[in-house]
């Protein structure tokens, strides 16, 4: 096993590690079912001052363990 630590952005590893881990996930839990997801704020006066957007997976966006669910 050779292991290279880098700092380039190789899209082909990148994307080759993607693949993988999506690959995983739908093997053990189906389909990916993405929706975007936004969290922002606003100033008093309506002005956009920060925010972060994204996606759920599996419509999964908090995770609470299997143990408490009812």
């Amino acid at each position: 096993m050779k292991i290279t630590v880098t700092d380039d952005d190789n899209t082909a590893n990148v994307n080759a590690l993607i693949a993988g881990v999506r690959q995983f996930n739908a093997d053990h839990m189906g389909p990916e079912t993405s929706q975007p997801l936004s969290v922002v704020a606003h100033d008093a006066s309506g002005k956009l001052i920060a925010g972060v957007a994204g996606c759920t997976i599996y419509d999964n966006f908090l995770r609470i363990p299997i143990s408490i669910r009812s």
